[in-house]
This record gives C-alpha cells, sequence and structure tokens, in this order.
C-alpha cells in the first residue's frame, strides 16, 4: 500500500492510494480485501481531518528522543524547498 497526501491549495489536499497485492490469484477475494482497505483507510484519514485543519508551520519543530532519524529526514527534504 502507498499512500500519497499532496496540500493542492489552503484548504484542499489530494490523496492517491495504491494498493498492489501480492498474490492475485483469487480475484474475488483481493477484490473484497482492497474495498475493506479504502474503508478502513477512509475512515482513518477522517479522524486525521481535525488535525489537519488546525495545524501550523512551524520554522525548527521540536523534536523528541522517540521521534527517530525525523531530523535527517527533513535536512533531506529541504533540497526540495
Amino acid at each position: 500500500v502507498v499512500i500519497a497526501r499532496t496540500p493542492v491549495d489552503e484548504q484542499l489536499s489530494e490523496i492517491i492510494v495504491v494498493f498492489l497485492p501480492r498474490n492475485q490469484g483469487d480475484a474475488d477475494a483481493t477484490a473484497r480485501f482492497g474495498q475493506l482497505l479504502m474503508e478502513r483507510i477512509a475512515s482513518e484519514v477522517e479522524q486525521d481531518i481535525l488535525i489537519w485543519e488546525n495545524k501550523r508551520y512551524a520554522q525548527h519543530p521540536a523534536l523528541t528522543k522517540g521521534d527517530g532519524p525525523i531530523a535527517a529526514w527533513r535536512n533531506w527534504c529541504q533540497q526540495f524547498y
């Protein structure tokens, strides 16, 4: 499963979900699983809307010990801005 969320403007984000099953032997079972997966993802996205509506930009957001290698990730991403 690959999920890509791209902000389009201040009010709208585009979400693309790609589901690539390993075994496509039973097409009906794969389709049912894909449908259940999409319903679950939609439910989780709906729960995140409140967070997205109240997010704000922070130039240098604080990190905690549990954030892992996010600082290195942020540094790598900076080259695209």
